[in-house]
């Protein structure tokens, strides 16, 4: 009778503290487009508990191209539903893009697709600025208000 007991007692309190085990997870991931999505780092942060990161692609959490994933249980304290994260991506050669996503309770939440369709050549920009254009107008002027006063 007293090994039943003792028994019943040993196979409740392992099953308290089994139950006690967190274990969960909530992961967030998503999809990232564009010719450097692969080997880009995303960073998932949430106000007062950090930044978790991870890798685009085959390297990383998802393990397939253009994706990632974070377990936002990694942040201390676990962050709650509701809880507004702000997500970004960043190839490292000056390209991003960001988004915001609010938690859920579900353990798997797809934030919203970024891209990184950055243009590699970079905008046309004039070599002059307005200032500059200014100053040459305001010396051609000079140099043919110069030239009227010898004839």
């Amino acid at each position: 009778m007293r090994i039943k007991i003792y028994v019943l007692l040993l196979l409740l309190s392992l099953g308290l503290v089994a139950a006690q085990t967190p274990g969960t997870t909530h992961y967030l991931y998503g999809y990232v487009s564009g010719p450097t999505a692969d080997g880009s780092i995303v960073s998932v942060y949430i106000d007062g508990k950090g930044t978790l990161t991870d890798v685009v692609g085959p390297s990383g959490n998802f393990g397939t191209s253009g994706w990632w994933k974070i377990d936002v249980n990694e942040f201390d304290p676990d962050p709650q539903m509701d809880e507004i994260v702000a997500v970004s991506v960043d190839d490292g050669n000056g390209c991003t893009d960001s988004t915001s996503h609010t938690l859920g309770e579900s353990g798997s939440e797809q934030v919203s697709d970024m891209d990184l369709d950055c243009d590699t050549a970079g905008p046309i920009v004039p070599e002059f600025s307005l200032i500059g254009l200014g100053a040459a107008l305001a010396g051609i002027g000079y140099v043919i208000s110069r030239k009227r006063k010898k004839q």
